[in-house]
């Protein structure tokens, strides 16, 4: 066995060499640590507080409204509005930055400034989780006083960071694109922090007036973007009335569109979107998150398909329906139906409010804490205090040597037990992992129990990659693929072509071009698109073209189909990432395509950082899909997951049902040989 080092991964994925070099031989204990090396033990409860802005100082008459978020190198930036006075009074956009998790904070730094009697106001910050870049959104309420209700004069921008936010970049107005300019008036974002999903849509909460129908009428909405904020596009109202809001994706992928309703007293709306916030389902008053009217934050902790053992949400505002008051932070663990905790930071005075994940794992929450002077503070706690011990942070180990022992026997086990296309699988991935033995003497004795017109396929499938390319066993085995799919009364033509996809046969036969360009109802499902992902195996531009251009279809199973095809390209354009970019935001959360985007958007993504975020929408299936759900998922992290997939992966060499077993077993086997090093089948007698 090749002499390997133990791993530790923090949350944000980097890991480091932990153990002595060559001349060593230890049985690999892999430690995936969901948080920092301390964690290894029980942690004391942890409460710290600072004060951040305090009006008076740096000539500020009153601060209020704050943002707050954590930047990818672990910089905690503080954000709100240094006003002369109340609402739309002349107001500066500001910063402080912190180091050290809060403990300290550095000077004030002006964002934006007023000219005139200009109001900066409602920060919004969103981190790029593809390059680290921070933007903040917010808005601009121009010199003439109270203009909230004329449409257009309230003006929505962003400014950008890509230094840690020490410097941003000049101010960009997005009004046009994200209202109905004639008749939306104080379109505003927030307050709080915007979220980019794990399809990589940016969502900014927002809120605007509607002019011609009544005093009353506003209404909560988002906008979007699906190309780093490029362009924008609104979504549609969450219907009734609805003012400041915060947003969370849950593990499924769903958004939930949390909204301050304050006509409906003491508690908060709530609205769902399976559409990744261009639609919402009717909202709904949750009872239990009690409040005056104000501000709240929702926020994303913890998720099991990022290698936690519980979903955690986290929820802050003033826990009273008196007046603003008892700042409170609450942990949801089924994905917001519930709050089974909840905690006071402060008794006294409290106001809107912001919570954000550290580094560490800890939690910040800046808060307006009122007072005299006026102050906005920041309080630091951990899940042990938060919970009064009952929750924790637990890491988890794996034996590597004992882990591949596993998903090799797995792997067999599935050769000798599975039934029919689970044995397909099975030898597949013994043979694609360097473990032939066996394969081919029991393939043979498939073929000769003369096997039907869909499994024949597969037993030819695995033959020839048994026999290998360029050998007369695998021309063989092609030629009788080839000869069931061009056969026009064929009785499965769609696993024939799928087959050839896969084994990256390509040839613009006459039949397989009348195929692709088919579009009658009668022609066997599937057929089409497997005829095109043979196409695109020519590695021709123009044919993954023809193949990508079916992710328009209306049909859920098409578009599937495409994603699947275009998943085994060995490369894909720019282009056509970004058309699967928008497919797979655009997608349902309940509709049988999107994992197969998910998949298809992971395993080509052409930067590092995208990863984590598309990952954690895909292993959501680890756990709440279903066997097609769970086996694709398999499929893109055999493909491009690492050592911090194994827990799950593990979990799912659990399964119940084979096929999961051995397709994990599959990931498992690649991530070891690929990541690590671990295993040579050469040198194995397993």
């Amino acid at each position: 066995m090749q002499k390997v080092s133990a791993i530790s991964i923090n949350r944000h994925g980097l890991f480091k060499n932990t153990a002595s070099k060559q001349g060593i031989f230890i049985l690999l204990l892999v430690t995936v640590i969901i948080g920092s090396p301390c964690q290894m033990t029980r942690a004391e409860p942890l409460f710290q507080q600072t004060e951040v802005f305090i009006s008076g100082q740096d000539n500020v008459n009153i601060y209020r409204i704050p943002g707050l978020i954590t930047t990818q190198k672990g910089t905690v930036l503080a954000f709100c509005e240094a006003r002369e006075g109340g609402d739309q009074t002349p107001t500066d956009m500001v910063l402080k930055r912190s180091f050290d998790n809060g403990q300290t904070w550095g000077p004030m730094q002006i964002i934006i400034k007023h000219e005139g009697t200009q109001a900066l106001m409602n920060p919004c910050p969103l981190i790029d989780q593809s390059d680290g870049t921070i933007y903040l959104f917010c808005n601009l309420f121009p010199k003439e006083f109270k203009v909230q209700r004329v449409p257009g004069a309230v003006r929505q921008l962003w400014t950008k960071s890509t230094d840690d936010g020490a410097s941003w970049s000049d101010a960009v107005d997005i009004t046009e694109q994200v209202t109905h300019i004639e008749t939306w008036a104080g379109i505003c974002s927030g307050p709080g922090v915007s979220i980019q999903t794990t399809t990589g849509r940016f969502i900014v909460p927002c809120w605007h007036f509607e002019t011609g129908k009544g005093n009353d009428n506003f209404s909560s909405n988002i906008c979007y973007s699906d190309d780093h904020g490029l362009t924008w596009h609104i979504g549609s109202n969450v219907a009734g009335y609805g003012d400041e809001s915060q947003i969370v994706e849950l593990a499924d992928g769903t958004i939930i569109h949390n909204i301050r309703d304050c006509t409906t007293p003491h508690t908060r709306k709530v609205a769902l979107s399976s559409d990744s916030g261009k639609t919402w389902s009717e909202p709904y008053q949750d009872q239990t998150l009690i409040t005056p009217c104000c501000q709240a934050s929702i926020l994303r902790y913890t998720k099991i398909s990022e290698g936690y053992a519980k979903n955690r949400i986290l929820f802050s505002n003033p826990g009273s329906t008196k007046s603003r008051e008892n700042l409170t932070v609450r942990i949801s663990y089924d994905e917001g139906k519930s709050w089974a905790i909840s905690k006071s930071v402060s008794k006294g005075y409290s106001g809107y409010s912001c919570l954000t994940v550290l580094p560490d794992n800890t939690i910040g929450v800046l808060y307006e804490a009122g007072g005299t002077p006026w102050r906005i503070s920041y309080a630091r706690f951990n899940l042990e205090w938060l919970s009064d011990g009952r929750d924790r942070l637990q890491p988890q180990a794996l034996s590597v040597e004992d882990l591949h022992a596993r998903a090799l026997s797995l792997l067999r086990q599935g050769m000798r037990e599975g039934k029919e296309w689970v044995k397909v699988h099975a030898a597949e991935e013994l043979v694609w992992n360097g473990y032939p033995q066996d394969v081919r003497e029991s393939f043979l004795d498939e073929l000769a129990k003369n096997p039907g017109p869909k499994y024949r396929i597969g037993v030819w499938r695995v033959l020839a990659q048994e026999a290998g390319p360029g050998t007369t066993e695998h021309t063989k085995y092609i030629n009788k693929i080839r000869a069931a799919l061009l056969d026009r009364n064929g009785p499965d033509r769609t696993h024939a072509a799928e087959a050839l996809g896969k084994l990256g046969f390509s040839e613009h036969h006459d039949e397989i071009i009348r195929i692709a360009g088919n579009t009658d109802k009668d022609q066997e499902s599937g057929l089409r698109e497997m005829a095109r992902f043979i196409l695109a195996n020519s590695g021709d531009l123009k044919d993954e073209k023809y193949l990508a251009e079916l992710l328009d279809s209306e049909n859920a199973d098409v578009r599937r189909g495409v994603a699947y095809g275009l998943r085994w390209q060995k490369k894909i354009t720019r282009e056509t990432r970004a058309k699967l970019s928008q497919a797979t935001a655009d997608e349902p959360v309940n509709s049988t395509a999107r994992v197969y985007l998910l998949s298809t958007l992971y395993v080509h993504a052409p930067e590092i950082k995208p990863l984590a975020q598309l990952k954690g929408g895909l292993l959501h299936y680890a756990f709440e899909g279903n066997v097609e759900q769970k086996n694709e998922l398999c499929q893109a992290l055999s493909v491009r997951g690492d050592v911090t997939d194994l827990n799950v992966l593990q979990n799912l060499m659990a399964d119940e049902n084979l096929d999961v077993r051995i397709n994990a077993s599959n990931a498992v086997l690649k991530i070891l040989r690929r990541d690590l090093g671990a295993i040579d089948p050469q040198k194995t007698t397993s």
